[in-house]
């Protein structure tokens, strides 16, 4: 919900409502354009998507906004989530690629970390859901790029 008026003593109960926005009138093209560009933004990520893991035959069905990271452990995959550590086979390239759409961001060979959980960076790593994941010197630019990208809204 975007509301769009000329009373503003009435944007508090806008919020209320949870509404995206609160546009007084009048409103340019451009100013209203950015509003509902941004408002598009917040509703994508709104949107849940899900992962199928095959851990040891059983088939899980994980919400990638509760997968914190997925770290490669030998020839198996840890999934590290809000229901705790999914062991499952399969390849670090094949996750990356089914994870591509989501907010996650590959920090050395053998992890892929959810930036939205990543709490802080603590020198050359990056604190996801309280745990320290360690990354790659050559990764550590466009990590910090991409984090600021998706705190901004831009990612």
């Amino acid at each position: 919900i975007i509301f769009i008026t000329n009373s503003p003593q009435y944007a508090i109960k806008g919020y209320a409502v949870d509404a995206l926005d609160y546009v007084l009138k009048p409103v340019s093209y451009y100013a209203f354009s950015q509003r509902l560009s941004r408002a598009i933004e917040r509703t994508a990520r709104r949107a849940r998507h899900y992962l199928q893991i095959n851990a040891h035959g059983t088939a899980h069905k994980i919400d990638t906004a509760a997968l914190y990271w997925v770290e490669s452990c030998g020839h198996d995959l840890v999934f590290h989530t809000a229901e705790g550590a999914l062991t499952a086979s399969g390849s670090m390239a094949e996750t990356e690629t089914r994870l591509a759409q989501d907010s996650f961001f590959r920090v050395n060979k053998g992890c892929l970390v959810n930036l939205e959980h990543v709490d802080c960076m603590d020198g050359e790593d990056a604190v996801v859901h309280g745990e320290r994941v360690p990354i790659a010197r050559a990764r550590r630019k466009a990590f910090l790029d991409a984090l600021n990208d998706y705190i901004n809204g831009a990612g």
